[in-house]
């Protein structure tokens, strides 16, 4: 009974209008690019050469991820608008069609049986907060935290589950919270040279924020509601 009045309560939360909610998150800046977007000689996240195949999901490290698997790839960065080229980009290629494609994106293009697939992944709560928070939503602004205006949010975001399907699991599973030692291994067993990440794309919220989100119980429930799969397969507890 407690599940069902939870996931009542996140949908009433969720389903407000944008005039209701006076404040809300600022729109995604790109919409309105001040200049077209351009590809740079610089590329991401599928190699036919070295035959992986990176799937990033947003909030897990994908950015500083990419930015080193770029010479290794087939795929070019689209910058221009919000998008800097350092911290934030998107990704497109002869077969990548965007930044964030899926498994079952790639299918459509290629065998995916022919390539090693990594992914990242995050604890969803930790995840979800830090999407709501990132840097692109908050282009001239100074990120706030509301339950309400993350529990709209929240169905815009995609489980890390789905990034895989009909997969169980990638071949290199890169932990968030290892991300580091994680890359390592699979960069070594890709045979690619060793590299040290870097930290791209980290919010600009205050510490005073962070902690707010992280405090937020009627976020969290709702996060686990609507992630319970990601819990599950990725061996992460709801606390």
């Amino acid at each position: 009974m407690f599940g069902l009045v939870r996931l009542a309560l996140c949908r009433i939360a969720g389903s407000r209008s944008p005039r209701e909610r006076a404040g809300a998150l600022p729109r995604r800046p790109y919409i309105n690019r001040s200049e077209p977007p351009r590809l740079s000689p610089v590329a991401g996240m599928i190699s036919g050469a070295h035959r992986f195949v990176f799937l990033h999901v947003p909030k897990t490290g994908g950015n500083s991820i990419q930015s080193l698997l770029e010479p290794y790839s087939d795929d070019g960065r689209v910058v221009g608008g919000a998008r800097d080229g350092h911290d934030r980009f998107e990704i497109a290629g002869p077969v990548t069609p965007f930044k964030h494609a899926t498994l079952a994106d790639y299918a459509q293009r290629v065998d995916p049986s022919g390539y090693r697939i990594a992914m990242g992944c995050r604890e969803p709560f930790a995840r979800a907060v830090s999407a709501c928070l990132s840097p692109i939503h908050w282009v001239g602004a100074t990120p706030r935290w509301s339950t309400d205006d993350f529990l709209a949010y929240l169905p815009t975001l995609r489980s890390t589950s789905d990034f895989i399907r009909p997969r169980s699991r990638p071949d290199y599973l890169l932990r968030f919270e290892a991300l580091a030692s994680d890359f390592a291994a699979c960069v070594q067993a890709l045979g690619l040279p060793a590299m040290n990440l870097p930290h791209r794309n980290r919010t600009t919220a205050t510490s005073d924020v962070l902690a707010a989100a992280m405090a937020d119980r009627r976020a969290k429930l709702c996060v686990q509601e609507r992630f319970a799969e990601d819990y599950v397969r990725f061996g992460y507890t709801p606390d």
